[in-house]
């Protein structure tokens, strides 16, 4: 059930997906008890379901459950954890709580520099999380030194040209327009265009309309 969840959900079918996954999630509880890395599992695919319908709160809470539960079998600094960290932060800068969220990405940074030093991929992803959801605290200052990081750290392992570096340049060009440097924004933007087009072209809409709002100098 939980296989065939995964598929719906690959295939855009949500409600199935729901139904499949609380299914599975109730074999699991029956036969291995609330407190198993499954029904971590599990709890983590239907808060996924929750985001992409735009329910916050109901992803907080079954975030919370199955982070709680991969702690108490796995450990506190299992990688495991330290994802399931970055899925709840994400949450809480949705809904505001942009404090709570920023303590759980230093806890997730912390253990992935131990797993996987501190100039790889996933701690390059954590310092990016950690611009986002500073700017959205209105810490620019600390936001810009978060992009920065993660923006040497990507291009040390993928060179200019990649996903990743394009995302960094798209979220400093975010910082500097709320900001009122539009001339910075636009440069910025136009860069992380250039990458993406030539490197995930299907996935540019968001970045030319923030690049065409920076032009008539408005930050979005």
């Amino acid at each position: 059930m939980n296989n065939l969840g995964t598929l719906l959900v690959k295939n855009g079918k949500y409600e199935d997906a729901e139904m499949c996954f609380k299914k599975a999630l109730s074999i699991y509880e029956r036969v291995h008890g609330l407190h198993h890395i499954r029904v971590a599992t599990i709890s983590n695919n239907l808060g996924f379901l929750c985001v992409e319908r735009g329910d916050f709160q109901g992803a907080e809470s079954l975030y919370r459950r199955a982070l709680s539960i991969t702690e108490q079998v796995q450990g506190t600094e299992h990688s495991g954890a330290a994802e399931l960290m970055c899925d709840l932060a994400d949450v809480l800068r949705e809904l505001g709580r942009f404090d709570e969220g920023i303590d759980l990405i230093y806890r997730e940074l912390n253990i992935t520099k131990k797993h996987d030093g501190e100039n790889s991929h996933r701690p390059g992803e954590s310092h990016r999380r950690l611009g986002v959801i500073l700017r959205g605290a209105g810490r620019y200052k600390e936001s810009r030194q978060e992009f920065q990081k993660a923006l040497e750290i990507f291009e040390s392992i993928h060179k200019r040209k990649s996903d990743e570096v394009a995302g960094v340049l798209k979220g400093l060009g975010q910082l500097e327009a709320l900001e009122g440097n539009f001339s910075k924004a636009q440069k910025m933007f136009t860069e992380a265009l250039e990458i993406r087009r030539e490197v995930s072209p299907d996935n540019v809409e968001d970045i030319e309309k923030r690049l065409a709002a920076a032009r008539e100098g408005k930050a979005i």
